[in-house]
């Protein structure tokens, strides 16, 4: 559950929006079935096989405040880090193989050193907009959630080409 990393960077005014618009959805009219460990994932976590539970990684303590809305490094940073855009592609963003081990994908190298980093700003929101790379690659929304990301708005998208383009160039992760 990658999801619950990312949500500890969220600003304390980001998670009371998620809270607050969660206690506005209607309840559901059945019961839900509860998240379980099968006995092998037991077996596998209590052994080391399986990396840390995230409630185990995080900081509890930690405080975030969001920096100001807008098309800046900073904002750039604060929304790949509260997206798990390094969950996929590594934690210097230069890729990696898929988090699920069953998919035998590299993913993309998002930093200068890599193919996204030779792309415009129009060419980069195009591609997360559209799924469509300047290249005529379509990406796979089951690996990459564009459709997910397409309804970023201008400014955050903007925020995040100028943070890929502010870090340090890196080579491709390769294995």
């Amino acid at each position: 559950m990658p999801a619950v990393v990312s949500t500890a960077n969220l600003s304390d005014e980001d998670l009371g929006a998620i809270i607050a618009y969660v206690k506005s959805v209607p309840p559901v009219d059945h019961v839900t079935r509860g998240h379980q460990f099968t006995p092998l994932a037991k077996i596998m976590l209590v052994v080391g096989m399986l990396p840390p539970l995230p409630v185990e990684v995080v900081s509890h303590e930690l405080h975030v405040s969001a920096p100001a809305r807008g098309p800046s490094v900073e904002y750039g940073k604060y929304l790949v880090d509260t997206n798990d855009c390094r969950v996929c592609h590594g934690p210097g963003l230069n890729g990696g193989p898929f988090p699920d081990p069953t998919i035998k994908v590299i993913t993309p190298n998002l930093t200068r050193g890599g193919e996204v980093g030779f792309w415009t700003e129009e060419q980069f929101v195009n591609t997360i907009r559209t799924g469509l790379t300047p290249s005529g690659h379509e990406l796979d929304p089951a690996l990459m959630p564009w459709k997910d990301y397409q309804y970023m708005t201008d400014d955050e998208l903007s925020a995040i080409y100028k943070y890929l383009h502010e870090i340090p160039k890196l080579e491709q992760y390769t294995k």
